[in-house]
């Protein structure tokens, strides 16, 4: 009887609990079968090496489709890598068909950062003020790297490149 007790007591303080937990994604890659099953979207190839995932995208707005539109509270951290190009852009929250979903520029045109909105296909900038300007980042490979957090919590975007808000 005191072990059915103690069962009621701690099942009782989970369900108390659960609202406050967060939950976390974390993927990390150990061989090509992690990634056997995700979908990638046009002209875009993925492997893995070195327990990192390596996307490539051919041009045009692609990547992988992932997530479900009722995440409400949410992190994605990724190391990115810029080689050629104008500009690079982190999309999050994408769901095919590619029609409603967020994304963040790093442009090196106008040397900023900025937040986009998608919905239907037509885009919105919310940046939410003047466009911060983007960090120097250089890496030893060559290219520039940055460390991008993409951090949703409810209707809050909060966007950081290298630890900055």
């Amino acid at each position: 009887m005191q072990n059915k007790w103690k069962f009621f007591c701690l099942t009782l303080l989970f369900l108390l609990l659960s609202p406050c937990l967060t939950f976390a994604l974390r993927i990390e890659f150990d061989s090509k079968k992690d990634i056997a099953d995700w979908e990638l979207g046009p002209n875009a190839t993925a492997k893995v090496a070195n327990g990192k995932l390596e996307l490539k995208c051919a041009g045009g707005d692609t990547g992988i489709y992932f997530g479900d539109p009722k995440w409400t509270d949410y992190k994605m951290e990724v190391h990115a890598r810029k080689l050629a190009g104008p500009y690079f852009h982190l999309f999050t929250r994408v769901q095919k068909p590619a029609a409603d979903f967020y994304f963040m520029e790093v442009s090196y045109n106008s040397h900023t950062n900025s937040v986009f909105m998608v919905k239907g296909g037509a885009s919105k900038e919310i940046t939410g003020g003047p466009r911060p300007k983007r960090p120097e980042s250089k890496d030893d490979k060559g290219g520039d790297a940055y460390t991008i957090i993409f951090e949703v919590k409810g209707e809050t975007i909060k966007t950081y490149i290298d630890g900055k808000l």
